[in-house]
């Protein structure tokens, strides 16, 4: 709840349908494992401009 509140998204189904939005056009990969779904940025301009802003 904290980083939702932190920076403004909302709730958490707003999260889920943000990251799906950037999974499907290939700025995010979703990792599956016994802990359970994690991401990580694919495009590295991206990963620039999210350093940059946040």
């Amino acid at each position: 709840m904290n980083f939702l509140a932190r920076y403004g998204i909302g709730s958490a189904t707003n999260a889920r349908r943000a990251a799906q939005s950037l999974v499907d056009k290939e700025l995010l990969l979703d990792t599956h494992s016994l802990e359970g779904k994690s991401y990580s940025v694919h495009n590295v301009f991206f990963s620039h401009w999210l350093a940059m802003v946040y």
